[in-house]
């Protein structure tokens, strides 16, 4: 891809933040076989545990949701997919830990998260409720406790509690080997206490590469606006970046 494309897309994607959620959902929807098993992080009403349910016909969807609002909305959309477990929690990276505090916003939902990181960004335009105590899980327990023997792709959009989330499935990442597509900026990770560089001298030590939707794999030393990245097994590096680029190319 050259950078004018990629560049095009990025302005796009700017002024249209569903544009990438249109190159995700084709990404699964053109390459996921219809038994694969995926897992949902940040469900909200049910954008991708939708798609991926009826994407999925013969395989399973494991869709996470912390806030209780719109935890009502999406148990109520999925009700005629019995190939979805929705689960009540926040996926974060202490096994021991059975609860976590939640922040829920009042004025955007789809803000709520363990961190106020829209405090950072906003300047208070994102009104947040008191915390409260949701139920506190990891990847890998959600893997052990589903028994599941494979897990092909893992969609991640917690408002900056991404990388935690990660590490709690490190075992997964490092058996299982899914496809990780997650929202990622420089001030998720930071919010949680992690810079840049810890965070992709961690998916090294899993043997994942984190991909551009542009195909494209990112250094340490790559500047990266996007706040969306692909996280790719190191021995698929010959499959997914191209299908990744071909979802994207397809949206220009």
């Amino acid at each position: 891809m050259n950078p004018e494309t990629w560049q095009a897309f990025y302005e796009r994607a700017r002024t249209n933040g569903e544009l990438i959620e249109i190159v995700i959902r084709s990404l699964y929807t053109d390459n996921l076989p219809s038994d694969a098993v995926a897992l949902d992080g940040g469900a909200n009403v049910g954008y991708h545990t939708l798609s991926l349910a009826r994407q999925l016909s013969r395989g399973q969807v494991i869709a996470v949701e912390a806030n209780s609002k719109t935890l009502e909305v999406l148990c109520r959309a999925v009700q005629p997919y019995p190939n979805v477990k929705v689960v009540y929690g926040a996926l974060q990276d202490d096994s021991a830990k059975t609860g976590i505090e939640f922040h829920c916003s009042s004025s955007h939902p789809g803000r709520s998260g363990v961190g106020k990181l829209w405090d950072l960004i906003d300047q208070g335009q994102v009104q947040y409720e008191a915390p409260t105590t949701v139920p506190a899980t990891t990847i890998d327990r959600l893997v052990q406790e589903n028994e599941l023997n494979r897990l092909d792709f893992i969609k991640l959009d917690l408002e900056g509690g991404e990388f935690p989330a990660l590490r709690g499935g490190e075992r997964t990442l490092r058996e299982l080997r899914p496809l990780v597509v997650t929202e990622h900026g420089h001030l998720a990770p930071a919010l949680n206490g992690f810079g840049i560089a810890e965070y992709l001298e961690w998916l090294r030590s899993v043997d994942y590469v984190p991909v551009s939707p542009a195909g494209v794999p990112v250094e340490i030393s790559s500047p990266y606006p996007f706040w969306y990245i692909f996280l790719v097994p190191v021995e698929q590096l010959g499959l997914w970046p191209t299908r990744i680029r071909a979802a994207l190319e397809a949206h220009i």
